[in-house]
């Protein structure tokens, strides 16, 4: 079996031994009282920087191109808040959606009006030609 990278998990699987030896190390880091409350925000904010930069290089895209999200479903509520949808628009999920994910739709639905339309997937799989 090959090597397999998990972009997002929906917070449900391991955590990588590497990914969490450097939380450790992070962590370790902030224990340390000497540490002064700007520099450990400019610190902090750097791994964002840092984050976007990886993200970027791993995609093939712009950092501009990159946001960082606290999950998933805050992703989702953003682009669900930015969307300019009216009233005779419609928005499609799938049945096997994360249920939070598809919460903000339905908050957005409430304020505008536009119709969520569940899509049925046939053996976990949705097919666009039905």
């Amino acid at each position: 079996m090959g090597r397999i990278t998990y972009l997002d998990n929906a917070c449900m699987a391991l955590v990588d031994k590497r990914v969490m030896g450097r939380v450790r190390e992070v962590l370790t880091e902030l224990e340390d009282i000497s540490y002064s409350s700007p520099q450990l925000v400019i610190d902090l904010y750097s791994y964002y920087e840092k984050a976007r930069n990886e993200a970027a290089k791993l995609i093939g895209a712009g950092t501009e191109e990159v946001a960082l999200v606290e999950s998933t479903t805050h992703g989702l509520g953003l682009v669900a808040s930015s969307l300019p949808l009216k009233r005779e628009d419609n928005i499609l999920i799938c049945d096997l959606e994360f249920l939070p994910t598809t919460l903000s739709w339905y908050k957005k639905q409430r304020d505008v009006g536009f119709e969520v339309r569940q899509v049925t997937t046939i053996g976990g799989k949705v097919n666009i030609y039905d």
